[in-house]
């Protein structure tokens, strides 16, 4: 991956050579310097280079060394003596050790058996030594250990140090500028490393800047946006070469002159053009992990940030949430009613809109579910998606070819095509309308444009609830679910809701759109093999969503009470001797709670079952085999009992919405005994459980699915029929 190697080792500057071009006046306000190759340690001379550093830079402050270390004894020898130079003369010290992968990922990344071992050795020694400042681990993503990634996040927090990510690119200083294969990613690598960046921005960075160059490289990965991240080296970095080359940055600058013979403050001054032209031509493109300060807009939002979180509490002004719940409704309505345009519509597409951009995988059943219905029902109707996050759902598309969908939106340009009249169905598709996400407001939006300009609205398979925000986003699913066309939800629990919520028009009840998609996926062949297989589809427990009404202690007490019968349901089980466990993960996303961290979290003692989650993504026809597959299911999300109901498999059902959605899916279809509240799981009396019911052949009581489905068909003939007609009559 580095090929540093091959340059040759002639005319390398000594160690005075380096401090004599250091004193130039140029440098004198330098403070940081890094140190990096190559292998830096490999240099004999490297502690003498480094006091020639301390001794030329009067403004210095800090040295940072990145080592791939290779050679564990001779990198700790180097970095134990160059922590006692920087001791003696005040300066900071941080190593950066490269680390690709765990285990052999590492060693074939870096192409050196036993390297992963080696680094291992270097971070222990790390731990343990007073003479570094600080330290962290950096990996280089490539084709290689792309689905290994949260391998190595998951080491970095076992052990307390931070990880850095980069991506990998060509790099004429690492002699790889030629080097193209193991930077090309393919669309589901590319995915995969996205979703990864947003886990780091969400729930691991702190880091503000840091953060900013993960959403730009997301950006540019998915959306071929340009580079926002700030970067030091477009005003203030400069580049030294072995030889003494002269450069802006270490990517993208041509050699300017050479710090031997040539004044560096004489070159840079006349190369302005150069970084001017690099900074119009490259730098809107660039990959590297360099950060820093970018925009003077983004300074200024850095600096309102520190003032804001050193303020008292009493002298900050209320939040947006806060005005929010103040608010009464009617002036809400005032600021957020779309502008009414009349009776325009003109299209004859279909805008669906929900949670997507963060779907389950439930949510990608409800959208080929529904898909498949419109454009059997609405024959040529181009169907369009609203996404919160337009990548994500554009990789449910491209797993999923069978949807047909033509084009996936982001919200804004969703509401500007409803505005337009582009559309003669809007139709929020499936999922729960409910005021702990705040993009509910866009939904309210999108349908109240479409009912402005003429198009049908209609909910299909919605459910209704929580509903615990009162405001904007209470009046916003009130509104909706008044103002639809066709309101078809997925419970007679959510039926009631609609019509607390002042819905006079009819309302009707068909399963959940999902069951649309996973009846289709229902193989006649079962599974014969043993032992037998029992598949756990498990979440998190979001207290804050579903044990709001408990104390604080007491909910956690649950949760960790709950969490430890998980773990002994497990153990039974393995301790039988005859039962494979398949850890089923029915969400992988940073927003809405990523399954395999949960398992993370819950299994560390199990490694022989967190080996399951690595590698890629399964799509969703893998899942569903895979629940086909099993004797018996475990079921804690909304879906995963869905899809238990659909492939007749006997689960229990998690009910860790305390009498939510869940409970409304298996009182409907006559399943209440299946149900388990998380405040009374056991997890030894629910592996016994099981298995009594898989010796009797016990099999669910399945939803009447073909009426269901005809709900929906009949509902979409009718507005396909308005459709048909003048506007005015919708």
């Amino acid at each position: 991956m580095c090929h540093i190697w091959q340059r040759k080792r002639d005319d390398e500057m000594m160690p005075a050579e380096i401090g004599a071009v250091l004193r130039d006046p140029f440098y004198r306000d330098v403070e940081n310097v890094g140190i990096n190759g190559g292998e830096p340690t490999l240099r004999r001379d490297l502690v003498a280079v480094v006091a020639e550093v301390i001794k030329a830079l009067p403004s210095l402050r800090s040295l940072a060394l990145i080592t791939n270390a290779i050679r564990g004894p001779r990198v700790i020898e180097s970095i134990e003596e160059l922590g006692r130079l920087c001791r003696r003369h005040g300066k900071l010290l941080d190593v950066m050790v490269s680390l690709d992968g765990i285990g052999d990922v590492h060693d074939r990344v870096r192409g050196v058996p036993g390297n992963f071992g080696s680094a291992v050795q270097v971070l222990d020694y790390l731990a343990a030594t007073e003479w570094v400042t600080s330290y962290r681990i950096g990996c280089t993503i490539i084709r290689e250990n792309v689905f290994h990634l949260e391998e190595v996040l998951e080491f970095a927090r076992g052990r307390g140090v931070y990880a850095r990510f980069r991506l990998g690119i060509p790099h004429p200083r690492l002699y790889t500028g030629s080097l193209q294969q193991p930077f090309q990613l393919s669309p589901g690598e590319v995915f995969h490393v996205a979703a990864f960046l947003d886990t780091l921005v969400h729930s691991y960075e702190r880091d503000s800047f840091r953060r900013t160059f993960y959403r730009s490289l997301r950006d540019q990965l998915v959306y071929e946006a340009p580079r926002r991240a700030g970067c030091v080296w477009r005003n203030r970095g400069a580049t030294l070469g072995p030889r003494g080359e002269l450069a802006f940055c270490a990517v993208a600058s041509p050699t300017l002159g050479n710090g031997r013979r040539s004044a560096p403050g004489q070159v840079y001054r006349e190369h302005r053009d150069v970084l001017r032209q690099i900074q119009d031509t490259r730098c809107a493109d660039c990959r590297h992990d360099y950060d820093g300060m970018g925009s003077r807009r983004m300074l200024l939002r850095y600096w309102l940030g520190r003032v804001w979180q050193r303020l008292p509490a009493g002298l900050k002004p209320p939040a947006k949430a806060a005005l929010g719940q103040a608010r009464h409704w009617g002036e809400w309505v005032k600021l957020l009613r779309p502008a009414a345009c009349g009776n325009q519509r003109m299209g004859d597409a279909v805008l669906l809109c929900g949670w997507y951009g963060t779907e389950t995988l439930g949510d990608r059943a409800i959208l080929a579910g529904l898909c498949r219905l419109i454009a059997e029902e609405m024959p040529g109707a181009p169907i369009d998606v609203a996404s919160i996050e337009p990548y994500v759902t554009r990789e449910t598309c491209r797993v999923m070819p069978e949807m047909q969908v033509r084009a996936v939106l982001d919200i804004p340009t969703a509401k500007r095509q409803v505005a337009a009249g582009s559309y003669a169905l809007v139709a929020v598709a499936g999922g729960p309308l409910m005021t702990s996400i705040k993009e509910v407001i866009d939904l309210w939006q999108l349908l109240a444009s479409g009912r402005a300009v003429g198009a049908c609205t209609a909910l299909l398979g919605c459910g209704i609830g929580p509903l615990r925000n009162g405001g904007a986003r209470r009046g916003a699913v009130a509104a909706m679910v008044k103002l639809a066309d066709v309101c078809i939800l997925r419970d007679q629990a959510g039926a009631r809701q609609a019509r607390r919520l002042g819905r006079a028009r009819p309302v009707l009840t068909a399963p959940d759109p999902a069951f649309l998609w996973s009846r289709l996926q229902r193989s006649n062949t079962e599974r014969r093999s043993k032992p037998l297989a029992i598949a756990l589809a498990l979440r998190d427990w979001p207290l804050e969503e579903y044990a709001f009404d408990l104390s604080a202690a007491r909910a956690q007490h649950a949760k960790g009470r709950f969490e430890f019968e998980l773990v002994r349901l497990v153990e039974t089980l393995q301790q039988w001797g005859d039962v494979e466990i398949d850890l089923v993960c029915m969400h992988s996303l940073p927003v809405g709670g990523d399954d395999r961290d949960f398992y993370r979290r819950l299994l560390p003692h199990h490694p022989e079952l967190l080996a399951q989650l690595a590698g890629p993504r399964p799509t969703p026809g893998d899942v569903v085999k895979r629940l086909q597959d099993a004797d018996a299911i475990v079921a804690m999300r909304f879906h995963s009992c869905v899809f238990a109901l659909g492939l007749g498999k006997p689960f229990l059902a998690l009910d860790y919405t305390r009498g939510g959605k869940i409970a409304g899916l298996l009182g409907d279809t006559g399943n209440l005994e299946r149900l388990v509240s998380p405040e009374q799981f056991d997890g030894r009396q629910s592996a016994l459980r099981l298995r009594a019911e898989i010796a009797a052949g016990g099999k669910p009581r399945l939803p009447s699915l073909a009426e269901g489905e005809e709900v929906y068909r009949h509902a979409l003939r009718a507005l396909a029929q308005v459709v048909a007609q003048a506007p005015s009559s919708v």
